[in-house]
């Protein structure tokens, strides 16, 4: 989830910062360009180039421009600066008195002040999530805007009536070579639709825009725009009334699919409905043979031209596709414009094509006319604008000064070369545009120059004869693994060890997963070291198990992808408390368990401050610049990393703050303990320490276990002396008794929470009798267990 989280938060970024050039350069344009035609076409091709690009900045890898540099690291402030981000990944309670970064001995440090106080908060705040939340509600809000509107469609559509017979007949006037009935569709516009004469009574006009501001726009048009159209009239009648009759702008020559002629009393003005099966509904005045508001010689036939050239022009399809990108730039306000812009060149082109009946200042009447009497009749519905082709106009000025405007001509459509052209060149600065991206690269890191992390057969040539050289070698259900990182063959391994200065030294460690001896491999697999033994006459090998957690990850193996699935990919990088790169450190990917096993706890076994067996974890190691490569699992997001180092110390975090932390994990340094144990006659003591982080939010519980039995202590003694003790968590102190039969028993005897770098010593004495009782009902309930096995296999027998 978090990766899901950063990855929306680099494509908000980039989508957002990039969709605003394009839509920058497509008002440019807009400005440049005086037909509303050829502005839509350049509309519409950066429509589909929105889409192209969301889709373009949300591929991972794709962007190779990179408009920032990565920011260095900045000096911490004191000597444990990870300790609070440390605690925190450790879910401490407010009852537990564990220390914080703030019980620290810092000397040198100076009060802070409020303002370093307010800083600090500042930057607490997940500014990520924030971002992202708020993007999200208003996404749904808009989505669900959008379905409050269908629905209201569908409704209004459903509560509508078939049109009379008289109104589908003025249809007919205007497309005649169609047939529109009240359920019927029609086929095309005539090319050659009557004109109609210019009536002396002026009538109202609904040419699909809505109320919401409309009595004010009219406002100022009440007398100066009459006498405007007047003088326009009757200086350009002749010449508009011979571009009527000729009809070269291509209008009516589309084919249309079926439409509906609907009345309805829930509106006041004309709306388009319809994606896909369209419909023009009017009200149900337009119906009344009585109303004052009818004049079929003009007005009903300019509205019935203006709907049907939005459909003809696909104008519902083209506001679909604009309010489906709106629910992912609906915080652009640049895209508010262009929206706008192409909502006024509808209009325009609508108008264009109505006003083809009568004349250019004829329609400009019937628009101010239009507008007065909407603003003196009470309206029946106010419509949502995500209602058809119903949105708020407050450009009525601007139509009607393209209307009188006779030195530009309106064309009704561009060629097919301008739109293509159009098409093309909005792809191509798209493609351009989502190479660029505003983070920083991320820097590869260079290869590791740590020998841990090479390949054993790579240094041959410096080893001596008669060093045994080790190969460890993963078993797995499908596939062969060497060192748990790479797939590998028979074959190939036979290759590796024949290419040894002297391949009898070769000692591979073989380890079998439970898929592999339930499939076979492992029974195949021995029959091929027998033949590596004879061939290379091999002075031994070693056969073993791993982790019932790491046996399950070995056997999902197939591919190489699946170990190097690039879109799991983690890289970051180690510092120490001084902020230096730590070198050689190896990094850990901890995910929660896989459901079929019954015990949900990671135990990782540390041995000064290493790992015990890499084999069991996803492990790699920093390089001399502290950098690292790590790929997550698939599916497995509740991850910590945990970084380790013998002299550095230890560092652990959640997989969502290592994102929110730069990437960078800074280390504690170890602390250390040395405890001793009182004799106890007959009986030999160890002691084991076992650090526990608790499973919480989806993460899954951690133990690091350390064992006396891997401490460098040559003979047995009383006091063992731990150096790498992990701080902050608690760690509990185990007192081992040996038993006859080998194995020892366990008596939890203390537990502790240290700070970095800190040193203490317990002591533990000797055993009290409540102690003694416990150990001994211990001892019995282990005779026991072991009673009950041996029953069960001589019954078996």
């Amino acid at each position: 989830m978090i990766r899901t989280l950063d990855s929306l938060v680099l494509w908000l970024g980039d989508f957002y910062f990039l969709s605003a050039v394009l839509l920058a350069i497509t008002l440019a344009v807009g400005v440049a360009l005086r037909q509303p035609a050829k502005r839509l076409a350049v509309i519409k091709a950066m429509l589909v180039a929105l889409a192209i690009l969301a889709v373009l900045c949300a591929l991972p890898r794709w962007s190779v421009v990179h408009l920032r540099t990565a920011a260095q690291p900045s000096a911490i402030s004191n000597a444990n600066p990870h300790a609070a981000a440390f605690a925190a990944a450790s879910n401490l309670n407010a009852n537990t008195n564990w220390p914080t970064n703030d019980a620290l001995p810092l000397p040198s440090a100076k009060p802070a002040s409020d303002a370093a106080t307010a800083s600090a908060i500042w930057q607490e705040i997940r500014w990520q999530q924030v971002l992202v939340t708020a993007y999200v509600v208003g996404a749904v809000g808009v989505v669900g805007w959008l379905i409050i509107g269908q629905l209201a469609a569908i409704r209004l559509r459903h509560h509508a009536q078939p049109a009379p017979a008289d109104l589908i007949a003025m249809l007919e006037e205007v497309a005649p070579r169609g047939r529109v009935s009240p359920r019927l569709g029609f086929n095309e516009f005539d090319k050659t639709a009557k004109k109609v004469p210019h009536s002396s009574t002026t009538t109202p006009l609904a040419a699909s825009f809505g109320e919401t501001g409309l009595r004010d726009q009219v406002a100022s048009t009440e007398v100066s725009p009459r006498r405007e159209l007047e003088s326009a009239s009757r200086r350009d009648a002749a010449t508009w009334s011979s571009l009527s009759e000729t009809r070269t702008d291509g209008f009516g020559d589309t084919s249309l699919p079926g439409l509906e002629l609907l009345v309805s009393a829930r509106i006041a003005a004309p709306v388009a409905l319809g994606l896909f099966h369209p419909a023009i509904l009017l009200p149900k005045d337009f119906a009344d043979t009585k109303s004052a508001i009818r004049n079929p010689q003009s007005a009903i036939l300019s509205i019935l031209a203006h709907e049907l050239a939005h459909i003809r022009n696909h104008d519902l399809a083209w506001l679909a596709v604009s309010r489906v990108l709106l629910v992912l730039l609906w915080a652009q306000p640049l895209y508010w414009l262009v929206r706008r812009r192409m909502r006024f060149d509808q209009e325009t082109l609508a108008d264009a094509a109505a006003a083809e009946l009568t004349s250019r200042q004829h329609y400009a009447e019937q628009l101010v006319a239009w507008a007065r009497s909407l603003s003196t009749r009470p309206l029946p519905m106010r419509l949502s604008p995500a209602v058809g082709l119903w949105e708020g106009t407050t450009q009525l000025r601007r139509r009607i000064t393209m209307l009188v405007d006779n030195e530009l001509r309106i064309l009704g459509r561009c060629s097919r070369t301008w739109r293509a052209t159009s098409l093309v060149v909005c792809a191509a600065i798209t493609f351009g545009l989502s190479l660029i991206t505003i983070y920083p690269a991320r820097t590869e890191p260079p290869a590791q120059d740590s020998s841990r992390n090479t390949d054993p057969t790579a240094k041959t040539a410096k080893k001596s004869e008669g060093q045994t050289v080790k190969l460890p070698i993963v078993v797995a259900k499908h596939v062969l693994l060497l060192n748990g990182k790479e797939i590998i063959t028979w074959d190939g391994l036979d290759k590796r060890i024949a290419a040894l200065a002297d391949p009898s030294n070769a000692m591979p460690q073989f380890y079998f997963t439970s898929g592999a001896r339930e499939s076979g491999a492992a029974e195949v697999a021995k029959q091929f070291i027998w033949e590596l033994h004879k061939k290379y006459k091999l002075q031994g090998h070693s056969e073993g198990s791993l982790w019932p957690r790491a046996g399950i990850r070995y056997d999902r193996v197939e591919t190489e992808a699946d170990l190097h699935d690039e879109s799991r990919r983690v890289q970051g990088r180690v510092l120490d408390a001084q902020n230096k790169p730590i070198a050689d450190a190896e990094v850990i990917v901890i995910p929660p368990v896989d459901e079929s096993i019954s015990y949900k706890a990671v135990n990782i076994a540390l041995v000064e401050g290493r790992v015990r067996n890499r084999l069991d974890e996803i492990i790699t190691d920093t390089n001399s610049e502290g950098r690292y490569i790590l790929y997550l699992p698939k599916g497995q997001d509740h991850c910590y990393i945990l970084a380790l180092h013998p002299n550095a110390g230890i560092a652990l975090i959640r997989f969502g703050d290592w994102q929110a932390n730069e990437d960078v994990m800074r280390m504690l340094p170890w602390a250390k303990l040395e405890i001793s144990v009182g004799a106890e006659a007959g009986t030999v003591q160890s002691v084991s320490l076992s650090t526990r982080l608790r499973d919480h939010d989806g993460y899954p519980e951690l133990v690091l276990s350390q064992y006396w039995s891997d401490l460098k202590q040559t003979k047995t003694t009383n006091n063992f002396q731990y150096s790498h003790v992990p701080p902050i968590w608690q760690t509990s102190i185990s007192r081992d008794f040996a038993e006859p039969g080998g194995g020892t028993t366990g008596l939890d005897a203390a537990s502790v929470s240290l700070l970095p770098g800190e040193s203490r010593q317990i002591g533990l004495g000797t055993l009290s009798d409540k102690q003694r009782e416990w150990l001994k009902q211990l001892r019995d309930g282990q005779q026991q267990r072991l009673d009950a096995l041996k029953k069960q296999e001589q019954s078996k027998k």
